[in-house]
């Protein structure tokens, strides 16, 4: 054992001191942003004025950090267990760290590789500073119109308004040509390394396995952030992921069962239909009826623990030293969030609760969820009856074998989400395609059935911050300025409602305050310009971002994640509805319900545009 660790510990202080000598061989114009984050400021004070005077690398910590927990070992079998995780977890931090550096490292090389060997770079550099440019006036024009507006200059706040008009045609222009000068002669000079990059994601997340797996298939649906080389690599997180050797899966069944599978079924499949980051699936029959049997992966309950641990303490370090990189709340929702997913108890709790809360939806044939059997579940082990399926992103066996139309599978998709945020207030926030399976609806022909699998992450919100939510979408789709800065106010968003309003929805501000009062203008365009302009703005409001996240209130995370989530599956449809029509008639239904006639006037027309977008979007399904 003392050899094992021994060797854990040479090996983590081998990768450390590696990358530490690549980053300070590395090009000057390369070395100075590792260096600025490596060499702590002198007015911080504490371990990070210790760390300045030493001037120990990151990486090199965290082999400290593995050494100390290997120090700590002693007979104790639990100093020992938690020792083994603190070095796993150190090791999982290292593999990150290095692996991100040699990303750097591969940008920076093929970034100058392009600048001496095409002007294509060049241009692109022209359109972006053209680009950031035109989103600062946009700003600038925004705040003049507000502050107009407020004052009740009526014309100063109309001249304000037009600036943003034609500065957005701007927008538009430089962002479309900024999606298009990537190319030279039809190939991204990109793309390789893109490609590059995403796989070394992909192999650093399978090997640290657990919460790292949940971050890349993450990253994957981030449709509107990362390359598409990055979501083809990260894509595999999804469903194929490392296993847990049988052997492994017997023991757990046993430990927590009293019983090997073999003997609580009548047959038992040996591999696993399917993997992701917390557990695996295999098929069981007893009596006569099919069980889809989760089983957590083995020993992950206690690398956990070392890797919550081990990044707690990384997060507080890099905090430390920049005060703008506060991310305690991340480490917060970790804390909170993934003992809850471990425990597959509270998994079968949330399928029983979300199979009462829609009854309706499961009673017209809308929605299947699994039901669980008791008698055979644990907190590491969790029975289910089988659902049959293909995956929501299977687009070729929807339309060709099932005959379905994908406008019918997002619509049905939609309403089961819109019904649990905002009627309901249980969301399940982790909708992405390998928890979503499609078949046809029983009772409605040709119509589709969602299967709703993997209950594990529920966020419950609550009344009173349903309905403030509530009042927001309302009020972003009634283009209502003085609604929005309510009911960002009521979540705590307070002068950042503009920001928290634009993240919502994907879209600028004065989308979202368009006069016209369209709820198409809500609707992604889904374009490779779009995408451009978005990524522009995510890089020129990252610091406002970051303290958005930190003051909104904590359940709200999950809930954009959600929304990430089902942008994801919107996108891999095609983009066939707009959803907001959907929650126009939901969010109306309830702060109507809940208001009485008070809300009358704007419920109706939110009723209005809801039947009106609804009808025009009957004559868009393919027949």
């Amino acid at each position: 054992m003392l050899q094992l660790v021994s060797r854990s510990r040479a090996t983590a202080l081998t990768r450390s001191m590696r990358l530490d000598h690549r980053l300070r061989s590395a090009p000057g114009r390369l070395r100075a942003p590792f260096n600025s984050h490596f060499q702590p400021k002198r007015h911080n004070t504490g371990a990070t004025k210790e760390s300045k005077e030493s001037g120990i690398p990151i990486s090199a910590i965290l082999g400290i950090t593995a050494i100390s927990a290997g120090v700590a070992i002693s007979s104790d079998d639990d100093a020992r267990a938690k020792a083994r995780n603190i070095i796993k977890a150190s090791l999982n931090i290292a593999n990150l760290i290095s692996t991100v550096g040699v990303i750097l490292i591969d940008y920076a090389i093929t970034i100058q590789f392009i600048r001496y060997n095409s002007k294509g770079l060049v241009n692109e550099e022209e359109l972006t500073n053209s680009l950031k440019k035109y989103q600062s006036l946009q700003e600038e024009y925004t705040i003049n119109q507000i502050l107009a507006t407020k004052d009740n200059k009526i014309d100063e706040a109309n001249h304000w308004k037009q600036q943003i008009k034609e500065t957005r045609v701007l927008i538009d222009d430089v962002s479309d040509k900024l999606s298009k000068s990537h190319l030279v002669d039809n190939n991204n000079p990109y793309s390789a390394v893109h490609s590059r990059s995403g796989k070394r994601l992909k192999e650093m997340c399978e090997w640290n396995k657990g919460m790292y797996i949940k971050l890349g298939q993450h990253l994957s649906m981030l449709d509107y952030v990362i390359p598409s080389e990055y979501q083809d690599e990260l894509c595999h997180l999804l469903s194929n992921t490392p296993r847990t050797t049988y052997d492994g899966v017997r023991r757990i069944i046993k430990a927590d069962l009293g019983k090997y599978p073999e003997e609580l079924f009548d047959s038992f499949a040996v591999e696993p239909i399917a993997s992701a980051s917390l557990a695996q699936v295999h098929i069981g029959y007893k009596d006569n009826k099919k069980y889809a049997v989760k089983i957590q992966h083995e020993g992950l309950l206690e690398s956990s623990r070392g890797d919550m641990y081990v990044i707690e303490k990384l997060i507080h370090f890099i905090s430390a030293l920049f005060p703008s990189f506060n991310y305690d709340w991340l480490i917060e929702q970790i804390k909170e969030n993934l003992p809850k997913e471990l425990d597959f108890n509270m998994e079968a709790n949330n399928i029983e609760r979300t199979s009462q809360l829609l009854h309706n939806l499961i009673v017209s044939g809308d929605l299947a969820v699994p039901v669980a059997n008791r008698s055979m579940s644990s907190k590491r082990v969790l029975t289910m009856s089988f659902e049959e399926g293909c995956y929501v992103s299977d687009l070729d066996n929807i339309t060709k074998n099932l005959h379905l139309n994908t406008s019918d599978v997002a619509r049905v998709i939609s309403t089961i989400f819109c019904e649990q945020i905002y009627r309901h207030g249980v969301v399940h926030c982790d909708p992405h395609e390998a928890n979503i399976l499609v078949r046809k609806n029983p009772l409605k022909p040709n119509q589709p059935q969602i299967v709703l699998l993997d209950h594990g992450l529920y966020q419950d919100l609550g009344d009173e911050f349903r309905l403030a939510y509530c009042k927001l979408w309302q009020s972003i789709i009634l283009a209502d300025e003085n609604g929005i800065k309510s009911a960002c106010n009521q979540l705590n968003a307070g002068i950042y409602y503009t920001l928290f309003a634009a993240i919502l929805t994907l879209k600028p501000w004065d989308d979202i305050v368009n006069e016209n009062n369209d709820v198409d203008r809500l609707k992604a365009k889904g374009t490779a310009g779009e995408k451009e302009m978005l990524k522009a703005y995510a890089q020129k409001y990252f610091k406002d971002i970051s303290i958005l996240l930190r003051k909104i209130p904590r359940k709200l995370l999950l809930v954009l994640k959600t929304n990430d989530c089902l942008r994801h599956l919107d996108k891999k449809l095609g983009a066939p509805i707009n959803s907001t029509i959907i929650v126009a008639k939901v969010t109306s239904e309830e702060l109507s319900k809940e208001g009485g006639n008070s809300n009358a006037g704007l419920s109706l027309r939110l009723l209005g545009m809801y039947v009106m977008s609804w009808y025009l979007s009957w004559f868009e399904k393919p027949k």
